[in-house]
């Protein structure tokens, strides 16, 4: 039975520049599922994902579906340190920890869309390839040496192992 696994999402709203949200969601049967998941693809069809910060807790909404309220163990929220510039540009170790009461007491209600997202199989993160062909969406893992599947048809592909969900 192969490992179950898990995707984080990173969110934003540009009302909200100097935060960092990010979701874990798991149980996911395969990587091409978390990742489906992640772009807001469902067997029913286009389900975009939506967070919203309210009520003192992060609601997971999924395309039309009621939000669902995520275990705040599986929510991750840094802030931007403030360098007391006018203008400043966010750069990797910048953000320190945080917590949901802390932008909560900044928004009493965000709404935020996803904007990257990383597949974890047994912790491991994966890079995974997204194709669109027409309405067709096909997601293959990479193997284990880093090289994707060589069959190409001719489709122009776009490593996601930090993905970038392209929803607008």
């Amino acid at each position: 039975m192969p490992a179950a696994c898990d995707v984080k999402i990173a969110w934003t709203n540009d009302q909200a520049p100097c935060w960092e949200i990010v979701t874990r969601h798991g149980g996911f049967a395969d990587p091409p599922a978390a990742a489906f998941f992640a772009n807001g693809f469902s067997e029913h069809g286009d389900a975009p994902l939506v967070l919203e910060l309210r009520d003192d807790a992060a609601w997971l909404r999924v395309g039309s579906a009621s939000p669902a309220r995520l275990e705040e163990a599986n929510v991750e929220v840094s802030k931007l340190r403030d360098d007391g510039g006018a203008v400043q540009i966010a750069e990797a170790g910048e953000f320190e920890p945080s917590s949901l009461g802390d932008i909560l007491r900044e928004f009493t209600y965000l709404e935020l869309r996803p904007i990257l997202y990383v597949v974890l199989e047994e912790g491991q993160a994966l890079d995974v390839t997204i194709r669109e062909e027409g309405d067709l969406v096909a997601i293959r893992a990479l193997d284990e040496s880093g090289e994707a599947d060589s069959s190409d048809d001719g489709v122009e592909e776009a490593s996601i192992s930090v993905g970038i969900v392209p929803r607008a």
